[in-house]
């Protein structure tokens, strides 16, 4: 009885080794550039909804100017942010159930025994 001395060689470990180092610059050059996409991406972001909100001030101050009132300009908001919501919730109310039975065909198999129900139900809000 007594002690033996084990010892494993990993040849693929030591080839791989040589291009760690490699390997991680690579990742953080990558990282780099993902961090420089995003900040692009935001200041773009930004500048775009920036220049939107000047090109609205001016118009609003145009209408004020030639005689609309506060009372027609909250009535306008009104009606333009409808126009703009009412087409999307009816889109969405069209398109929910073959998007759904899309998706859950390619989620569930038939071999998994699961038969989804894509009508939507009327205890949500409870």
């Amino acid at each position: 009885m007594g002690l033996y001395p084990v010892r494993a060689e990993l040849e693929l470990l030591n080839e791989m080794k040589a291009y760690s180092y490699q390997v991680m610059f690579i990742g953080l050059i990558f990282d780099v550039i993902i961090i420089l996409f995003v900040i692009v991406s935001i200041l773009l972001i930004y500048s775009l909804l920036l220049i939107s909100v000047e090109t609205k001030t001016h118009e609003i101050g145009i209408m004020r100017l030639v005689g609309l009132s506060k009372r027609n300009f909250t009535s306008m908001i009104f009606v333009q942010s409808f126009m703009f919501v009412l087409p999307s919730v009816i889109c969405g109310f069209l398109f929910y159930i073959p998007v759904m039975m899309l998706i859950f065909s390619f989620l569930f198999t038939d071999d998994l025994g699961f038969k989804p129900n894509y009508a939507p139900s009327t205890q949500a809000g409870l």
